[in-house]
């Protein structure tokens, strides 16, 4: 089904709910490809994981409206929109770096130190994004490039000390 028969249906069906109760689990399958708001009119007993996939293959941020996704459809949320792991309780490493990879403003979401080390090392800036890093995130992102020292509000003396060093290996 593509969008313009979801949007005369909408019409013709006057609510989505009304809409969604008159299709078959392949319908709905194939809804889910093209409309990303489907998932939070579904019962739990109608999100099969292939329309969780689905969905958030279109669009990661419909993550919220699964209860307990699979790391399948973590991983797809993630890989579509990293700005989605948000809405996932507990992710995985695999599940927190693929959002990372793919928004470095996502960093501002993972809890785990050795995930924000690895961001910064891949990409000083996402330090911009990370509300108090610690010396170990400060100084991974200025090891990478001295210059993410203007992003970090306090810098550790040793952080300090790290740039100097760095920019003294220009000199010599």
């Amino acid at each position: 089904m593509n969008l313009k028969e979801y949007q005369i249906k909408m019409v013709e069906k006057k609510t989505m709910q009304q809409w969604i109760d008159t299709l078959s689990p392949e319908e709905l399958l194939e809804a889910s490809k093209s409309t990303s708001d489907l998932l939070q009119y579904l019962d739990e007993n109608k999100q099969t994981e292939d329309i969780q996939l689905a969905s958030v293959k279109n669009n990661g941020d419909a993550i919220q409206y699964i209860k307990e996704p699979s790391e399948a459809v973590r991983l797809a949320a993630v890989e579509n929109n990293g700005d989605a792991i948000q809405y996932i309780k507990e992710p995985s490493e695999e599940v927190q770096l693929a959002a990372v990879e793919n928004c470095e403003y996502a960093v501002k979401y993972i809890k785990k130190e050795a995930i924000k080390v690895a961001a910064v090392k891949k990409n000083r800036y996402v330090i911009k994004y990370i509300n108090k890093p610690s010396e170990a995130v400060q100084l991974a992102a200025v090891e990478n490039n001295g210059n993410a020292i203007k992003y970090i509000e306090k810098p550790t003396r040793r952080v300090k000390q790290a740039v100097y060093g760095w920019l003294w290996s220009f000199y010599f």
